[in-house]
């Protein structure tokens, strides 16, 4: 089995679409470059989306009309075009983001909270997502950049269909791919207000198709600021639940719709970052997650309560 990266890239000003890599540094458009080998070669799927949420309806039909595109397209192919990062957007707008807290027992005993009974869920908003290589945004608060804000690697499920009332045992029927996602959070204010700020969600910058990693238990998750080494784990050491049981969990909470996107947690013990530091988050099937971090440019006012209600 061929493997393979898909993204949504910027191709020029105004064309923006969902392509596949080609070696290292070669993306091809999607739909182009499949419509060229269709042409060809007379595939049962006579076409692929320029879209990513569509390409992930298309589950492993879709993953493997990709990779049949990848095996055939030749080096010399005007279809390829140089991969230059600021071409790389997030590689999906997702219709939900959804994070899992409270994964990892070396994060619990860490922030000396509780051992959760069930997956802990919240979300953030379309505000909060930052693109690979964008700046995350230290934000304002009580009149200065807060000093108190942390990082994690987290391993991402993209839903291909529509997901209610699952099993861990059928949960991965509906998982189409697997991208990074980097849980930047204000530590010390309100919960989940402090997970919820502008640039606050960087996730990318590929996705990998479902089956390209085969035991969401045994994923490593790793982490660097300025790199150093910060988090070295595993999303089958430490777990209070399988990714499969977190999955089917949210399922009996809310339906999960193709292009949602689940955060699954972070094993925890994470130092503070400042402005001017680089953030690597690293899952090696799928890539490395970079963004640099800034200081809020604008003053905020004093929030009552101090801290935004910490």
């Amino acid at each position: 089995m061929t493997n393979i990266k898909l993204g949504t890239f910027a191709f020029a000003p105004g064309d923006v679409q969902t392509g596949v890599l080609v070696g290292e540094d070669k993306v091809v458009k999607l739909a182009e470059a499949y419509a060229a080998y269709a042409a060809e070669k007379k595939p049962a799927l006579a076409n692929l989306p320029t879209d990513m949420v569509e390409m992930m309806k298309l589950g492993k039909a879709g993953a493997d009309a990709a990779r049949a595109l990848v095996e055939w397209i030749p080096a010399d192919s005007d279809l390829l075009y140089d991969l230059k990062e600021e071409m790389i957007l997030n590689p999906i707008n997702p219709t939900k983001s959804i994070w899992i807290g409270r994964t990892f027992a070396t994060h619990v005993k860490v922030g000396k909270l509780p051992d959760p009974e069930c997956p802990h869920i919240f979300l953030k908003p379309s505000t909060s997502f930052c693109k690979p290589g964008e700046d995350v945004v230290i934000p304002n608060i009580d009149g200065k950049p807060y000093d108190k804000v942390t990082y994690g690697c987290e391993l991402t499920a993209v839903i291909g269909s529509t997901a209610k009332y699952c099993t861990p045992e059928n949960i991965m029927d509906h998982v189409a791919g697997w991208t990074i996602s980097n849980d930047v959070t204000c530590r010390g204010v309100l919960y989940p207000k402090n997970k919820m700020f502008d640039k606050f969600a960087p996730f990318g910058p590929y996705i990998i198709p479902a089956d390209q990693i085969e035991d969401p238990n045994a994923v490593e998750l790793k982490f660097k600021v300025d790199g150093e080494w910060k988090q070295e784990g595993n999303t089958g050491v430490n777990t209070y639940w399988t990714m499969q049981t977190i999955l089917a969990n949210l399922t009996h909470h809310m339906t999960l719709n193709p292009g949602d996107v689940v955060a699954l947690g972070d094993i925890g013990a994470p130092e503070t970052i400042v402005a001017g530091q680089t953030m690597e988050a690293i899952i090696p099937q799928i890539g490395v997650l970079k963004n640099k971090t800034v200081n809020e440019k604008v003053e905020t006012g004093i929030c009552p309560g101090g801290a935004m209600g910490q």
